[in-house]
């Protein structure tokens, strides 16, 4: 998945990932746009991005969220975990696991399980038919 690539602190972007499909070597897109010099974007990529229409009021933000994540992958499943965090700063986001294996919970030490049914259903749900 590459939806939290451009935030994340990875040293390359989706466009180098795509302009290196099916390629040998790999090429930066700096070094690609050099190479075939593309036209300037219409829009400014920097200003691409979602900016709230007013400052958020901080009262309205509670201090503790407890949030559901849903899912078998340890790291796939911190990843919109992370992203709120890094959004709602100053907020205490409390994660609850469904799916996870317990192995993964005690590795990553940081796990709550939630109802070890719906976790089955999870797991029951991913298998192949």
């Amino acid at each position: 998945s590459v939806d939290f690539l451009d935030s994340s602190p990875w040293p390359f972007s989706i466009i180098d990932a795509f302009i290196n499909i099916n390629e040998t070597e790999f090429i930066s897109y700096e070094a690609y746009a050099r190479q075939q010099p593309v036209t300037q974007p219409r829009v400014a990529l920097g200003s691409l991005y979602w900016q709230p229409p007013v400052p958020l009021d901080k009262t309205s933000i509670p201090s503790r969220i407890r949030v559901a994540v849903v899912g078998s992958h340890a790291t796939l499943s911190l990843e919109p975990v992370e992203m709120l965090r890094r959004f709602l700063t100053g907020v205490q986001i409390a994660p609850v696991f469904y799916g996870l294996e317990t192995r993964w919970c005690q590795i990553l030490g940081m796990c709550d399980q939630g109802t070890a049914a719906l976790g089955k259903l999870f797991k029951d749900a991913e298998k192949d038919p």
